[in-house]
């Protein structure tokens, strides 16, 4: 019961992070690597507005800061003509050294003040959401507090979902779903898919960005090195949502995704207390191919079945 507690707050987490990835992943079909870079990107960003005490001020900055780096991939990609992995690939190569100078300026001397080095930290000061809600209902203990921080994030989540669908069933909305599906029907339209692209990674890079304010906000902390492995974390959590309840339209495609996240938790959680942090990359890795392989075989078998039933049909 204790695991499950402690691993729904982090499940949550990565919904809010496979969300975004869901955007570019699934809904425009387009590789987006920018992940790891824009989840650090929004992270130390908002670090530092709850180093300064604005912890709301902070998700709003860390969505931007995201969404900026995610904009930056769409220009590269489809003003340069890069391809959309490179463009990504070059992104979150350069936000590697951003995420480490930027707590390190001068400008924010005030802020790294309050601890040794904010690039390295695992701990910091400053307030956050979740602090300033267990003071204002005056919560105390462990167990109340992952259970106000799963309240906050659930309500975080269907309020992201909310916005997020009253967004795709606007005209906008509508096209980047159709350039997602068939970019050059929606060309022959004239609409500007160039436009459409740059608009969803903004988008999808900027709930990435938020995830990483959540992240920080709930851990109370910070390391250079924050949203390594990102990517494939988000990737597993869409593949097993989808492996175990299959894809669906808009609405239930984001709920399955945050189920997902769910289940990689507590599957994840289950193997660091078995088997150690150590080789805890290599277990994600391993769970998303197990779970594509796993959606290989099951389409095969269908298939199978379709084949021998239309045989058993025409007999």
């Amino acid at each position: 019961m204790d695991m499950i507690l402690s691993s729904v707050p982090y499940g949550l987490l990565i919904g809010i992070l496979s969300t975004g990835v869901y955007i570019s992943y699934k809904i425009m079909n387009i590789p987006d690597l920018t992940v790891d870079g824009s989840f650090a990107f929004g992270a130390v960003v908002n670090g530092i507005c709850c180093l300064y005490g604005h912890p709301l001020l902070g998700l709003l900055l860390g969505f931007m800061a995201g969404g900026f780096a995610g904009m930056l991939t769409g220009l590269i990609h489809t003003k340069f003509g890069v391809s959309a992995i490179l463009s990504g690939v070059l992104v979150q190569t350069g936000l590697i050294s951003v995420n480490v100078m930027i707590p390190l300026t001068s400008f924010f001397e005030k802020a790294t003040s309050k601890s040794t080095s904010f690039a390295i930290v695992q701990n910091f000061g400053g307030d956050t959401v979740f602090y300033s809600l267990a003071r204002l209902f005056g919560i105390h203990g462990v167990d109340a507090n992952k259970i106000l921080a799963i309240v906050v994030m659930v309500v975080m989540i269907a309020l992201l979902i909310g916005i997020l669908m009253l967004f795709f069933s606007t005209q906008l909305g509508m096209s980047i779903r159709a350039t997602g599906n068939n970019e050059e029907m929606v060309k022959a339209s004239s609409i500007n898919t160039k436009l459409n692209k740059i608009i969803a990674f903004s988008l999808a890079n900027g709930i990435v960005g938020l995830a990483g304010s959540v992240y920080v906000q709930y851990l109370h902390s910070y390391s250079e090195g924050i949203g390594l492995g990102m990517l494939v974390t988000a990737l597993a959590s869409i593949i097993i949502g989808e492996t175990l309840f299959g894809s669906r339209k808009l609405l239930w495609g984001f709920i399955i995704v945050i189920s997902g996240s769910l289940i990689y938790r507590v599957i994840y959680a289950f193997a660091i207390r078995n088997g150690g942090a150590n080789g805890i990359k290599l277990f994600s890795s391993v769970i998303v191919v197990a779970f594509i392989a796993f959606s290989v075989f099951r389409k095969k078998i269908a298939e199978k079945r379709e084949i021998n039933g239309g045989d058993n049909k025409n007999a």
